[in-house]
Formats: C-alpha cells, sequence, structure tokens
C-alpha cells in the first residue's frame, strides 16, 4: 500500500491523496489503535489538514486555478504534517488542453519554498499527477473528473471517501 486514502471534495475544486510516509505516526497518534475505524479517522485528520491549508490560500490565488490536487504525508523525523499541493490553470478546452501546474509544498501549514536541495515530491506523487492527467482527458467537465478517479494499479488507494455535498 503506497496510499492510504483518496479523499474527493468536489465542491472545493480539490483532490487529497494521503500517502502511506507517516500516516499512522501523524495522522493516526491519536486514535486508538483497536479502533475498527481507524484507517477512515486517520484518513479523515489528513483531509482535514489538507482543506485547512487550502482555505489558508488568498481567495485571489485561490480563484486563480481550475482545481487542485494534493498528497498529504508526515515527516516521521520532524513530526511534522505535510502537504503536496499542486494547482492546475489555463484549461480552455477541457479534454485537450495542456494544464499549467503550480507547486506548493505546506509543513505544518506553513509554506516550505522549494529551492535545492529542497524534494518537491516523490515518484509515487509524479505517477498520480500523470495518471489523473490522463484520466481527466477522458471526462467530459470538471464536475465529472472530480466525482470520479483514475485508477491506480498498485498504489490504488485502500479508502475512498467523497465530500457529503458536492456541488453545494
Amino acid at each position: 500500500m503506497t496510499f492510504a486514502a483518496r479523499l474527493n471534495y468536489p465542491e472545493l475544486r480539490f483532490r487529497c491523496y494521503v500517502h502511506s510516509a507517516g500516516f499512522e505516526a501523524i495522522y493516526g497518534k491519536n486514535i486508538p489503535a483497536d479502533n475498527p475505524l481507524w484507517t477512515p479517522a486517520s484518513a479523515f485528520n489528513a483531509g482535514d489538514y489538507a482543506k485547512e491549508v487550502l482555505g489558508s490560500l488568498d481567495g485571489r490565488v485561490h480563484g486563480a486555478f481550475d482545481y487542485f490536487l494534493a498528497v498529504a504525508w508526515g515527516n516521521e523525523e520532524s513530526g511534522q504534517k505535510v502537504l503536496d499541493l499542486f494547482g492546475f490553470s489555463g484549461i480552455r478546452d477541457w479534454q485537450t488542453s495542456n494544464p499549467d501546474v503550480t507547486a506548493w509544498i505546506f509543513a505544518d501549514g506553513i509554506y516550505v519554498s522549494p529551492q535545492p536541495p529542497t524534494v518537491l515530491t516523490c515518484g509515487d506523487t509524479l505517477i498520480v499527477l500523470g495518471e489523473e492527467e490522463k484520466y481527466r482527458r477522458t471526462t467530459p467537465d470538471l464536475e465529472t473528473y472530480l466525482l470520479g478517479s483514475p485508477h491506480l494499479g498498485p498504489l490504488e488507494p485502500t479508502t475512498q471517501m467523497q465530500s457529503p455535498n458536492p456541488f453545494r
């Protein structure tokens, strides 16, 4: 298991993957291990963190993007919650446009400038971004894209969650 969860928030134009790196130690640390809902509850914690970071963006910044993808993970060395956030923009024709992608890294909600030698993201995330882009081009519009999701083969998350009020 590389990704523990995929969380869809269509009303926020946002999808978040939760990577297994640091997942248990960072997002599940306050949940009893014998809780049968441990994995979904931990994923929910990661989703809350991702939504908090997305919500911290200035409205003008948020409005400049068509949609966002993110990967939440935990840095066990530092004990920090980390979010690799990607904003997609410049889509004119949904199925054929080649969007611009802007990347941010947040650690405990604070922006970390990705200057070398800072790592931008990991290979698993690059695979997800590629599969997401291939999938997007097969869908007719943003709503359909965000209500569905690509199949990731061996990287497929074990937990899937959909916002209870998409596009409201």
